[in-house]
């Protein structure tokens, strides 16, 4: 039987060219875009004003949750992701009262502008290891005039920056990351009503890549104002409050004068002369 000179060719070329690459049922982190496919009936799971619960495995949902949103903000840069990152969902629409509200911009891409106060290891997780990721830091960071941080997640460290409890002077940083709850966490502050106890406090929880370091701290600015438009300030109150003080010495004895003089001018004439007796008296 013979074969037909088209089939051998097909053949040959087969051999010649090699296997045909199978195409990445994944594409490229370029392609895909970063917004995160919040459309998975299992991420409705995580709840807020709870601890995050990671570490427990794949059974976990909260902790496939939190390694899923990991591993697609792996999948690009930091600048990449601030290029795309939301600017006008800020602290108090991650910290809203209203449940409603808060899922609108859950595993949404938002960007906080604020202050590094601290910084340490988390570890990392065999799903995370599968990826090449070897460690997982967590940020806290004090958004741009707020007193109460927000906790980030990130697989690369800012540079220059070293793991510490307390990050002084803070740095000013610049991070996007993915909106994936409402946490509490334990602060050091103390417990009113249990001594033995510290508070628990709530704050947002995000997931990025890294932290880009900015050349001028908020912190340096609120110094400058203090230490030069302040001291004017209370320089000019200080000013007024002694003119107001003289002009009211000065107007008191100017008043004063002046009553003077219209006691002598408006005498009343019936009323006797001291200087002057009576003929009686005289005799």
């Amino acid at each position: 039987m013979s074969v037909p000179p088209v089939r051998i060719w097909c053949i040959v070329s087969l051999l010649v060219a090699g296997t045909p690459a199978v195409a990445d049922d994944d594409p490229a982190p370029a392609k895909r875009g970063t917004k995160f496919d919040k459309d998975r009936l299992y991420l409705y799971q995580v709840k807020d004003f709870t601890p995050l619960r990671i570490g427990g495995g794949e059974r976990d949902v909260e902790h496939q949750a939190f390694c899923d949103v990991v591993l697609h903000a792996a999948g690009f840069s930091t600048a990449e992701l601030l290029a795309v990152a939301r600017k006008d969902v800020g602290y108090p629409n991650l910290m809203a009262a209203d449940d409603r509200l808060r899922e609108d911009v859950r595993f949404e891409l938002v960007r906080l502008d604020g202050r590094l106060k601290r910084l340490k290891r988390v570890g990392t997780f065999p799903e995370l290891q599968r990826a090449g990721i070897e460690q997982v830091y967590e940020a806290w960071v004090f958004p741009t005039d707020k007193a109460e941080p927000v906790c980030v997640h990130l697989t690369d460290p800012p540079a220059g920056v070293e793991p510490a409890d307390d990050i002084s002077p803070a740095k000013s940083v610049r991070v996007a990351g993915y909106f994936f709850k409402v946490g509490a966490y334990r602060s050091a502050e103390p417990n009113p009503k249990q001594p033995e106890q510290s508070l628990i406090r709530r704050a947002p929880m995000l997931i990025g890549r890294g932290l880009e370091v900015t050349a001028d701290p908020p912190a340096d600015a609120t110094g400058t104002w203090v230490l030069t438009l302040l001291p004017a300030v209370l320089g000019g109150a200080g000013v007024l409050a002694l003119l107001i003080f003289g002009l009211s010495v000065w107007y008191r004895r100017t008043d004063a004068g002046a009553r003077r003089y219209t006691d002598r001018s408006t005498r009343n004439p019936f009323e006797p002369n001291p200087l002057l007796r009576d003929d009686h008296e005289q005799a």
